[in-house]
C-alpha cells in the first residue's frame, strides 16, 4: 500500500490549515527562558553578539528613523499581578531594553518590526533604574537590543549588559466607568484604534484589565492635525482592555490614573471596522472597554470539504479589497 498522500490532498490540507490559523508571521527567537519570576530580584547578563538581528525597530514605541542591531531575548512569566523594575549593574556599548507580550514581527517597509512591544523602553545609559510598571499574569519577553544609530549614520556594534529584574506585588485597580465596545478581535488578529477624525489634538492610551498602562500615542504620522492612533499588528493576548481618550498634554499611568489635558472637542473613535462618535469636555478623560476573545462557535465552519470554498472565497475578497499591498 502506498503510504504517501496524494499531492492534491497535501495542497488541500495546507489551504485548510492556512484558513484556520490565519496569515503566518515570522517570530523573534527566544535565547533564554528565565521561567517564572518570583518576587525579589533576578540577575540577567549577556551580550547581543550571541543573538540575531530580527528586529530593527519596535512598532508603536520607537522612532522609525532609528535602528537597532542584534537582540538577545529572554522569556519569563508572572503568576500574579506584578510591578517590574530593571536596574543596570554594568553596561558596555549601548543596549536598550524592550518589553514584549508576543514574538510576532512584520516588515511593512525596509525594516523588520517587533510587533509585540508594550510599555516604554528602558534606556539605561541615561537612567540606571527604570520602572516598567504594572503587568498582568502571563508570559512576557525582554528584548535586549543594541542601538546602532539613525538612518544615514548607522554604526554596527554589539553591547554587553548586567542588569537585575526586580519584581514587586501589584494590587489591581478598580475598572473605570466605560462604554462597552464588545469583542473587536480574536487572538493574533491585528487591532487598530484611532481618533484620526477629530477637531482637536487627541491622545490615546491602552490599559489592560488590572489597570496596567500598556501603550499610549500622542501624534500619529497619518494625522492631519495631531490626532492619535494605536496599532497592534500582532494582536493582543486574550482578555479585556480599556481605551482612554484625552486631549493634548494628558498623562497616563498605571492603575487607570489619567491626568486630563487642556483640549476638548468632537472626535470619532474608530476600532477594527467600528466607529463611536463622542465629545470630550475640558479636563476630561473618557474610557471605552473591549475584549480580545475566541470567536463564537457558530462562526467557525468545520464542515469537511465545505471549509475549502468558504475559506478561499474569503481570501479572494481580501486580496481584491486590500489596497495597502
Amino acid at each position: 500500500m502506498n503510504s504517501q498522500k496524494p499531492a492534491a490532498f497535501l495542497l488541500l490540507g495546507g489551504v485548510v490549515a492556512a484558513c484556520l490559523v490565519g496569515p503566518l508571521r515570522a517570530e523573534l527567537i527566544v535565547n533564554h527562558n528565565l521561567g517564572p519570576l518570583p518576587f525579589g530580584s533576578t540577575n540577567v547578563t549577556g551580550d547581543t553578539s550571541t543573538g540575531a538581528n530580527n528586529a530593527d525597530i519596535y512598532a508603536g514605541i520607537t522612532n522609525p528613523a532609528f535602528n537597532w542591531g542584534n537582540e538577545v531575548i529572554y522569556s519569563f512569566s508572572l503568576s500574579s499581578p506584578s510591578s517590574l523594575v530593571i536596574a543596570a549593574n554594568a553596561l558596555a556599548g549601548d543596549p536598550d531594553f524592550f518589553l514584549l507580550n508576543s514574538l510576532a514581527t512584520g516588515r511593512p517597509g525596509l525594516k523588520n518590526e517587533a510587533l509585540g512591544a508594550i510599555k516604554s523602553p528602558a534606556y539605561l545609559d541615561t537612567q540606571r533604574v527604570f520602572n516598567f510598571g504594572a503587568l498582568s499574569p502571563g508570559t512576557y519577553y525582554l528584548s535586549v537590543d543594541s542601538f546602532i544609530g539613525a538612518d544615514g549614520g548607522i554604526v554596527p556594534g554589539d553591547a554587553a549588559f548586567d542588569v537585575d529584574l526586580h519584581v514587586f506585588p501589584y494590587s489591581p485597580a478598580p475598572a473605570p466607568t466605560a462604554v462597552n465596545l464588545g469583542r473587536i478581535a480574536g487572538l493574533g488578529e491585528p487591532i487598530e484604534i484611532d481618533t484620526l477624525v477629530a477637531d482637536f489634538d487627541t491622545e490615546l492610551a491602552l490599559y489592560d484589565s488590572i489597570g496596567a498602562a500598556l501603550r499610549f500615542n500622542d501624534d500619529d504620522e497619518r494625522a492631519a492635525a495631531f490626532q492619535s492612533a494605536l496599532r497592534f499588528e500582532g494582536g493582543l493576548p486574550l482578555g479585556e482592555y480599556f481605551i482612554a481618550v484625552g486631549g493634548f498634554d494628558a498623562v497616563f499611568e498605571d492603575a487607570f490614573v489619567a491626568v486630563p489635558g487642556d483640549e476638548s472637542g468632537n472626535y470619532a473613535l474608530a476600532y477594527n471596522g467600528g466607529v463611536v462618535n463622542g465629545f470630550l469636555d475640558p479636563a476630561e478623560i473618557q474610557y471605552y472597554r473591549f475584549t480580545v476573545g475566541i470567536p463564537e462557535p457558530s462562526s467557525i465552519i468545520l464542515l469537511g470539504w465545505a471549509v475549502v470554498p468558504v475559506c478561499c472565497a474569503r481570501r479572494r475578497r481580501k486580496l481584491n479589497t486590500d489596497t495597502n499591498g
